[in-house]
């Protein structure tokens, strides 16, 4: 076991590739696109806000049955060609999601395929890959790979905001799938290596079998702590642009007030994996988790937004990487991959019930104000589930 420092001289190059795959992944740029393309579709086959909303579900539902499985696999197989099959049809999806005409399910179908097809690019693989090379540092680290959905959530408004504005829908997903072919895949084809057999056996051999952690407290707890911010705080994002722009800023100004959150998630995640690794892990959550709490009382109150998105931001920078952070000092490697796979699982589904939640609410009520009050009440309950987890067991001398 060597330094801090020794780990990420000798790893940098797996959190390059892990944080390229995060970013361009379907919990990366696909998620923070799909309120960009709320008001387009709506207006151009008249469908409800609410009936668009569920192509979020179908993203999280891919997620949500592929995780346990993909996790599953990557405990015992090679994650690097996991992660480049699933980023190529991530790729492959976007491309003939332009395709798509007006029938409601082939919405849903396209953003399930979506999911299906790119159902090794969740955080589940690229966690993995970084958490076998790093111990001393691996909130850090895990904060640095995360910043991939930090990256998103500016590219994702800033670029492809204007684009879909200009010249519509289809050529933002167009661009989508010529960036994941273009940056994504050759850039973890080149960095992620395997870390070899001899410490892979050596990680694996430390920490609880799936079937053991599933029965314990702490699962439960997590998964509906989880369970609670993903509804929360995925309703909260996915609605961001069309929210804003309720309340009277243009779609470019939102988009641009939207682009912010980027920044703030990075932020969020470079400050809680430096925190984690010195101070007890469930008392940071707890206090960065909270954060949409009072991002959703800020825009029921009209305050200004950009506070309002700043705090939901550094939120967002804190929930993933937290519960990959969790699972493993909680959970141990030795099946890792299937348990951080179930628990994200959770996440997700809590991650695609938010959005249509939110915009079931706006359908009947004209306005967001009884969705807000939800986030504040689900977010307060995740946040406190998780300062409650108690102490890691010492799994060094495993």
């Amino acid at each position: 076991m060597g330094s801090a420092r020794q780990e990420f001289r000798h790893g940098w190059k797996t959190i390059v590739a892990a944080a390229t795959g995060v970013c361009f992944g379907t919990t990366g740029v696909p998620f923070y696109a799909m309120g960009l393309f709320i008001k387009p579709l709506t207006a151009e086959f008249g469908w409800s806000r609410a009936a668009v909303s569920g192509a979020s579900f179908c993203l999280s539902a891919g997620i949500v049955l592929s995780a346990p499985l993909v996790g599953s696999l990557i405990d015992k197989t090679d994650l690097r060609r996991v992660g480049l099959v699933s980023l190529a049809g991530l790729a492959l999806g976007f491309g003939l999601f332009a395709l798509l005409g007006p029938y409601l399910l082939l919405l849903y179908a396209a953003w399930l395929g979506l999911s299906l097809a790119g159902c090794g690019t969740t955080p589940v693989v690229w966690t993995r890959a970084v958490n076998e090379r790093f111990v001393q540092a691996r909130g850090l680290a895990l904060g640095l790979t995360l910043l991939g959905t930090g990256v998103a959530g500016i590219l994702a408004p800033a670029v492809l905001g204007p684009i879909i504005a200009t010249h519509g829908w289809r050529a933002g997903s167009l661009t989508i799938a010529a960036a994941i072919a273009l940056i994504a895949v050759p850039i973890v084809f080149g960095f992620l290596r395997p870390y070899g057999a001899a410490r892979a056996d050596a990680v694996a051999a430390t920490g609880m079998t799936c079937a053991v952690a599933v029965r314990t407290r702490h699962f439960i707890q997590m998964a509906l702590a989880f369970l609670c911010l993903g509804i929360g705080i995925a309703g909260l994002i996915v609605h961001l642009v069309p929210l804003l722009t309720d309340h009277g800023l243009t779609a470019v100004q939102a988009a641009q007030a939207a682009a912010t959150l980027g920044f703030a998630v990075i932020a969020g995640r470079l400050v809680v994996g430096a925190l984690v690794d010195r101070f007890h892990a469930p008392y940071i959550g707890f206090v960065f988790l909270m954060l949409p709490a009072a991002s959703a009382a800020l825009l029921l109150a009209n305050a200004p937004p950009i506070l309002a998105v700043l705090l939901l931001g550094l939120a967002a920078g804190a929930e993933i990487d937290l519960l990959a952070y969790l699972s493993s000092r909680m959970f141990g490697m030795r099946a890792y991959g299937a348990v951080y796979g179930r628990l994200l699982s959770i996440f997700s589904l809590g991650a695609g019930i938010g959005p249509v939640l939110a915009g079931a609410a706006f359908d009947r009520m004209g306005n967001y104000d009884d969705a807000l009050t939800g986030v504040v009440v689900l977010v307060m309950l995740g946040a406190g589930l998780v300062a409650t987890l108690g102490r890691f067991p010492d799994w060094s001398g495993a």
